[in-house]
C-alpha cells in the first residue's frame, strides 16, 4: 500500500474555478484524481483534497494552492518492472492535465509516494 501526497500551485488568466467555488472544485478534483489513480491501482482511498485561493499576485496572476492525499494499493496498469519514479511521473502527468483544465497553469511543487506499513 502507498501513501500519496501532492502539492501544486495553479494560476491562469481565466480559470474555470472562481474563489467562491473552492468547495465544488475540491469535489471535482477528488473525483478526477480517483479516476487517474484507479487506472494505475486496484484500490484507491482518497484522503483530503484542499484548494486554497491566494489573491496576491503570483507571476502577475491570482493563484490557487492544491493539496491532494490518497492511499493506493494493488498496482495493475503498469509493468511489474515500473519503478516508483515511473508511477509518480504517470500520476503527475495525468493529474496536471486534469488541473490545467480547471486552472490553466500548473506548477507541481512536490509529490511524495511512500509505502505504508500494514
Amino acid at each position: 500500500m502507498w501513501s500519496l501526497e501532492m502539492y501544486m500551485q495553479c494560476s491562469g488568466r481565466f480559470p474555470e474555478v472562481s474563489p467562491d467555488e473552492v468547495d465544488s472544485a475540491e469535489l471535482s478534483i477528488e473525483n478526477g484524481v480517483s479516476h487517474v489513480l484507479l487506472a494505475l491501482f486496484e484500490e484507491v482511498m482518497m484522503g483530503e483534497v484542499h484548494v486554497f485561493f491566494h489573491p496576491a499576485p503570483h507571476k502577475g496572476l491570482p493563484y490557487f494552492v492544491v493539496e491532494i492525499g490518497a492511499e493506493c494499493d494493488g498496482q495493475h496498469a503498469l509493468s511489474p518492472f515500473s519503478t516508483r519514479e515511473h508511477i509518480k511521473h504517470a500520476i503527475v502527468q495525468d493529474v496536471s492535465a486534469l488541473l490545467k483544465e480547471l486552472f490553466g497553469i500548473v506548477d507541481v511543487e512536490a509529490v511524495t509516494m511512500q509505502p505504508l506499513n500494514d
